[in-house]
């Protein structure tokens, strides 16, 4: 399940058994993003509470695009008139 993600990683938690430096595929569907988000991404650590953090290895611009465009709308402050 995915629980964090920026333009240059994620975070997840209750994935199989995986080891540090190991390189997976990912694929990320909502509807939050434009379009499914594909990439390869390199795990970096699982913490004790089972917390995987994930750097991006590969991923198309359009997809880092796609992510960053979601984080802009989550954390934009509406501005004071």
């Amino acid at each position: 399940k995915l629980v964090t993600i920026s333009a240059g990683g994620l975070g997840a938690v209750g994935m199989p058994a995986l080891t540090p430096g190991q390189t997976v595929d990912v694929e990320i569907k909502s509807d939050s993003l434009k379009f499914t988000v594909k990439a390869k991404a390199k795990l970096l650590y699982v913490n004790q509470k089972g917390f995987i953090g994930f750097k991006f290895s590969s991923i198309h611009m359009e997809a880092q695009s796609a992510i960053i465009d979601y984080i802009r709308g989550i954390t934009e402050t509406p501005q004071a008139a």
